[in-house]
């Protein structure tokens, strides 16, 4: 199965979303630990955000819940 990246954030719901979805996020600490181009989430304290890795990260869409931002990531 295919891993996203998603930064690391100390928010509740995004550490309880991101604890159900152990074999399938795998966790980063910083941005600059991404290569270019590659897709991964962050937490924007309200919502889900996937983003592509540029200059200046590009945002694709927002979630409300990790499951739908991660089947977004996948398919990007």
């Amino acid at each position: 199965m295919q891993m996203v990246k998603a930064v690391t954030n100390r928010h509740p719901t995004f550490l309880k979303e991101a604890y159900k979805l152990d074999g399938v996020v795998d966790l980063v600490n910083d941005e600059r630990w991404i290569s270019h181009g590659d897709r991964f989430i962050r937490f924007d304290g309200l919502s889900f955000v996937v983003c592509i890795k540029a200059d200046n990260p590009i945002s694709v869409r927002k979630f409300n819940n990790l499951r739908s931002a991660v089947n977004c990531a996948k398919r990007v």
